[in-house]
């Protein structure tokens, strides 16, 4: 019966909750839950559900309500932390959804499946159809739509860049590259020459042609503006507007961990009065 209450006892369930915390924060980044957590995680469920009985039946109030808690909410914080999603897209005006980019997601995430329309700038924001449901955001704002969380992360615009000699047109495109992230420059090629692109803002490129080894130009260009090298010309005009978008899901802990917390308390409380 000692051993029985003994594994029982608050600090039993403590000691296990702390260990379990311990390898919840140290696999924060793992996407699958390791099986050494599961063990813990299952066993401290149990062992505090049993506790909880044991504690109303021997009117233990105070051990038993804050073993009930843990039983509880545990298990949604671990559902939540395996359950999220985040990631990003950029789309063009009237451009089709094409997929996520930088994807961080846990072992019991799935990406959304919804379907996502850019159709312009609303004043000062982007006017988005989100499965059928018209919404204009700032940078900045978010929108929840089938628990998703859509936050406009960046409203800019593209970049019309047009390489060209005298007869032949090499190469004309439109570049969605961020200008508030530090994004790496644009690079493509045109052998023998190699093309760094930069956006520094709605009117202004950074450009910096290789060719092997030297260095041909590196200029910043205005909308409008060109450079020629070697018989070509490159020219550059602001394009038309893109959106960077922000995907997220998780399961809002805001009132979950202070009662979690409260939880905690009682057991400490309850075994520092053995109630």
């Amino acid at each position: 019966m000692k051993i029985f209450e003994a594994v029982l006892s608050a600090p039993s369930i403590l000691a296990l909750l702390s260990a379990s915390s311990l390898q919840l924060f140290l696999m924060k980044n793992s996407e699958t839950p390791p099986v050494s957590l599961a063990i813990t995680a299952g066993l401290l469920v149990v062992v505090a559900l049993v506790s909880s009985l044991n504690g109303f039946y021997r009117r233990k109030h105070l051990r038993a309500t804050g073993a009930l808690l843990v039983v509880m909410l545990v298990p949604i914080v671990f559902w939540s932390h395996f359950r999220g999603f985040a990631a990003e897209a950029r789309l063009g005006l009237h451009e089709p959804f094409a997929g996520f980019e930088k994807v961080e997601k846990k072992a019991f995430a799935k990406p959304p499946n919804i379907s996502i329309l850019f159709r312009g700038v609303s004043g000062s924001g982007a006017g988005l159809s989100v499965d059928g449901r018209e919404t204009s955001l700032s940078e900045g704002e978010a929108v929840s739509i089938k628990g998703i969380s859509i936050k406009l992360k960046e409203l800019s615009f593209a970049s019309s860049v047009i390489v060209e000699n005298e007869e032949t047109r090499f190469a004309d495109f439109l570049l969605k590259i961020s200008r508030k992230e530090k994004d790496p420059p644009a690079v493509f090629e045109l052998l023998p020459h190699r093309f760094y692109i930069a956006n520094l803002g709605k009117e202004k490129m950074g450009i910096k042609i290789m060719r092997g080894k030297l260095k041909v130009a590196d200029k910043i260009l205005n909308s409008g503006e060109e450079i020629e090298f070697d018989g070509m010309k490159l020219k550059f005009n602001t394009g038309e507007p893109f959106v960077v978008l922000v995907f997220s899901r998780g399961i809002k802990l805001g009132l979950v961990l202070p009662l979690l917390f409260a939880g905690i308390a009682f057991l400490i409380i309850g075994a520092v009065r053995h109630d």
